[in-house]
């Protein structure tokens, strides 16, 4: 994967975690979408981020423990995008 290929990837996830952050219709966000918004947003991604598997919706997560944490961090991330601008 190229530098235009990687920014191009990333600008998509944002899109859509913005989308998410609004509730509006958007693909679920998945481990990896997670990742690269802490890295883009500066937001500490905690280890237990293992049990996450998706979210479709800020109220909606699909996980198998740490539920508690991974919607504090999902709740971080929710209010960084909207302080963004579209």
């Amino acid at each position: 994967m190229n530098f235009e290929q990687i920014e191009k990837r990333n600008k998509a996830i944002m899109d859509n975690a913005k989308r998410w952050a609004n509730d509006e219709d958007c693909l679920p966000l998945y481990q990896l979408d997670v990742a690269i918004l802490g890295e883009v947003l500066k937001i500490k991604i905690p280890k237990c981020f293992h049990h996450f598997h998706y979210s479709e919706g800020p109220t909606h997560i699909k996980t198998t423990g740490a539920s508690k944490t991974i919607w504090k961090t999902l709740d971080k991330i929710r209010n960084k995008l909207k302080e963004c601008k579209k």
